[in-house]
């Protein structure tokens, strides 16, 4: 049987939608040092030499090379994930504007099936489900 996927709780769509937030802001970030953008470029070179001195060893332990792309990249993870963190208490704020907005369609919705039943009553040629 083809059974629709269940739908997905409030609080997994904030999750979600805070997830890929992040996900979309490192890799513009990314681009951004890439191709040297005014703003962005020396922001991430700033944060990678900030925290070269704790990541490059991790980095070199783990892959036995250093390299500054992969240093940079490392870098833009643990900050986004540090900031991900930092984040995770305002889920609750992002579910209450996924719930509001889901009211919100569900009034409009609302308002059009109201709109349907009213014009189907007071047109005597709709009803044809009788025959």
């Amino acid at each position: 049987m083809n059974r629709p996927p269940p739908r997905k709780s409030t609080a997994q769509k904030s999750f979600t939608t805070l997830f890929y937030t992040y996900l979309i802001i490192g890799v513009l970030l990314f681009i951004g040092w890439t191709y040297e953008f005014p703003y962005v470029a020396p922001s991430v070179s700033w944060a990678t030499d900030a925290l070269s001195p704790w990541l490059s060893p991790w980095i070199y332990k783990l892959l036995r090379f250093n390299n500054p792309d992969v240093e940079v990249t490392v870098t833009l993870i643990a900050v986004l994930f540090i900031l991900f963190l930092i984040s995770i208490p305002f889920l609750p704020m992002v579910e209450g504007w996924l719930i509001r907005d889901r009211l919100q369609s569900g009034e409009r919705q609302g308002v059009r099936v109201q709109n349907i039943r009213t014009r189907r009553k007071s047109d005597p040629k709709a009803d044809n489900t009788a025959r």
